[in-house]
């Protein structure tokens, strides 16, 4: 079982302390924009990355509504994992979002 957090206690934790966060939306949506610091690893190919994952850390896991992060939550927490979920996702962040430099990965 995964706990969740709200975006703004959320945000205030990422902006006070270092955080892993997994970004589990496809490449491009985290390529269009996303929360600074996050890691994307999409949700279709999150089993193949488990192996670097370390069950001694906390994941917080964000999309872009909170579906997809449920599901990756549901999925960590089966195999071992400590996954937190971000409610409401990227579309809810209060602060600015990071953008890709180079947008000729989407052409």
């Amino acid at each position: 079982m995964h706990k969740n957090i709200d975006i703004k206690s959320f945000y205030q934790k990422a902006n006070s302390e270092p955080l892993i966060i997994l970004d589990v939306r496809d490449t491009d949506e985290y390529e269009m924009e996303h929360v600074p610091n996050a890691i994307n690893i999409p949700l279709d190919a999150l089993p193949k990355h488990t192996a670097a994952l370390n069950e001694d850390e906390t994941y917080y896991v964000i999309c872009k509504t909170g579906k997809r992060a449920e599901k990756a939550c549901e999925y960590l927490s089966e195999h071992g994992f400590n996954a937190i979920r971000v409610e409401d996702g990227t579309q809810s962040w209060p602060g600015q979002l990071e953008h890709s430099n180079d947008f000729t990965v989407l052409l």
